[in-house]
């Protein structure tokens, strides 16, 4: 099948490698294989039952969001693998809050403080 290839420009095969395309980071690759590890799964699961199935930004903010649910690492396994399992490190949020935190518009202390009152089942101020 052929492509317009969004590297060089050109027409070619899909499968035909043009030499532009970038090399895959890496890092990328070190935080998929913890995310695909039995305990962290394990754990990602137990963070959103925690939180009652509902994203904890949102639900700070006064609003109820329990579809499109994501765990989001506070640190980044990038930068602290030994806290891919860390109930404070994990949060609940939704797709639009999640891209939100990863852009860093919504701050980690706020993150951290929200991850701070499910693992001690303090429930968030509405």
């Amino acid at each position: 099948m052929l492509i317009s290839c969004r590297y060089c420009g050109r027409i070619h095969e899909r499968s035909f490698d043009c030499g532009k395309r970038p090399a895959r980071s890496g890092k990328r690759k070190e935080q998929e294989k913890i995310r695909q590890k039995a305990r962290v799964k394990k754990k990602m699961e137990q963070v959103k039952k925690d939180a009652g199935y509902l994203c904890e930004y949102c639900l700070s903010q006064g609003r109820r969001t329990y579809t499109d649910l994501q765990t989001h690492h506070i640190i980044k396994l990038t930068q602290r693998p030994d806290l891919a399992v860390e109930d404070t490190n994990l949060v609940v949020l939704c797709h639009s809050c999640h891209e939100k935190a990863e852009k860093g518009e919504i701050s980690p202390q706020f993150l951290s403080e929200l991850a701070q009152k499910r693992a001690g089942h303090i429930p968030p101020a509405i």
